[in-house]
């Protein structure tokens, strides 16, 4: 059904043909695509608001009364790139007088998660991992990772265009104080389709494989070098590297 105001259009097909335009569409809004169709309409002359000779759109129609047109066909042409950022999150941009943050790669150990049966769906996703890397005070550091899900502007709309990515602290270890030792813990956002298609695929890889996620904080190298106390703030954006070895050594 292709609907326009009060203008309806009903198109009866066959299963083979209603699955190759489900794949079509499905296929392009995966690809960030978008598609454009048009129909051709015959019987009676078309009733129109406006007189025209060209290019009628459902709009155009005058729909003062109940009328029924046959459909003579039916296309879907020109799939052509929409946006590929459609439905994801931008990151806030530093301004002029900002760095572009401190870069933190995590070596992760282990992840967690609960799938609730009911509603199909994965929440509490966990991770621990290391801080790799040489010569930073926060090299081997034991890290807490968790993922949530960005919540919406309201209760119509969906998350902000562009936001942090997550929320990050920082605690430095204190030579004068027994048992005290470095340690991070790290907040990132998703949006909804993320935990399927993205973070579990990528966090269920086998033991052979190394995962490491890579935080950029909006905070500058420097602050945590000389901190002496907590540093907490806002993560500006994450990425995650897939290492896998593809031949086994002898």
């Amino acid at each position: 059904m292709v609907e326009d105001a009060a203008v309806r259009v009903f198109l009866g097909v066959s299963i083979d043909l209603f699955d190759a335009i489900y794949r079509q569409v499905a296929d392009a809004y995966a690809q960030r695509r978008l598609l454009q169709a048009s129909l051709s309409l015959f019987g009676e002359p078309l009733t129109l608001r406006e007189p025209r000779t060209m290019f009628v759109s459902l709009k155009d129609l005058d729909v003062s009364v109940t009328r029924t047109y046959p459909v003579e066909r039916f296309e879907i042409f020109d799939t052509r790139y929409l946006d590929h950022m459609r439905g994801r999150i931008l990151p806030i941009e530093p301004k002029q007088d900002q760095g572009f943050g401190a870069e933190i790669r995590i070596l992760l150990t282990e992840a967690r998660y609960e799938v609730d049966m009911k509603s199909g769906s994965v929440y509490r996703l966990l991770c621990e991992g290391i801080v790799s890397g040489k010569g930073k005070p926060w090299t081997g550091t034991h890290v807490d990772v968790e993922f949530s899900q960005y919540e919406p502007k309201s209760e119509l709309g969906g998350p902000p265009e562009e936001t942090a990515f997550g929320q990050f602290k920082y605690f430095p270890g204190r030579p004068d104080e027994v048992d005290s030792s470095t340690y991070c813990c790290f907040t990132l956002k998703h949006v909804a389709e993320d935990v399927r298609e993205l973070l579990v695929p990528n966090l269920t890889q086998g033991v052979t494989t190394q995962v490491v996620l890579i935080v950029n904080l909006a905070v500058e190298e420097a602050e945590l070098l000389r901190a002496s106390d907590e540093v907490f703030g806002d993560v500006r954006e994450y990425r995650i590297a897939v290492i896998r070895r593809l031949i086994n050594n002898p």
